[in-house]
């Protein structure tokens, strides 16, 4: 079965939502420490042109996530909540990246001198491909679940 929260659908039972919870915070979390690593020079940088802030944000969204863990594994409703917080966070910050990349994009067809040399590769930053294996697992995971099974 799956719980749906406004346009969220969670899968329920199983263990699915509280290893989905799981699942997210690690890779947010691993993906923000790698971003300030990179930034402190211990490790060589990731996709994309990271800061300070955008590890910290990842670590942010991964700790919403984790913390999901022990209501979803108790099933208390407290855990879907914070399903739903760390998708909203995600969401913003995707949607923050994609208006980054939209606002380069216009600079560099409109041949402003700084972003002559701009290319698509240096805006694909964390939050896009996070987000896009975020929505990828979710979605799988919708529809590992017969039909039979979903209540709205």
């Amino acid at each position: 079965m799956s719980r749906r929260f406004g346009p969220f659908f969670f899968p329920e039972g199983r263990g699915l939502a509280g290893g989905l919870a799981g699942l997210a915070g690690v890779v947010y979390f691993s993906v923000g420490f790698l971003q300030i690593a990179s930034l402190a020079g211990v490790l060589p940088p990731i996709t994309g042109q990271g800061d300070l802030l955008t590890g910290l944000l990842l670590i942010i969204v991964a700790a919403v996530f984790l913390k999901g863990i022990r209501p979803l594994s108790e099933g208390t409703e407290e855990g879907y909540a914070h399903l739903v917080v760390g998708y909203m966070l995600a969401t913003i910050l995707f949607g923050l990246q994609v208006l980054v990349i939209g606002t380069n994009a216009l600079g560099w067809l409109l041949q402003f001198p700084g972003w002559v040399e701009w290319s698509l590769a240096q805006d694909l930053t964390p939050q896009i491909w996070l987000f896009a294996i975020l929505v990828v697992v979710s979605i799988i995971l919708r529809l590992a679940e017969s039909p039979k099974e979903v209540s709205e």
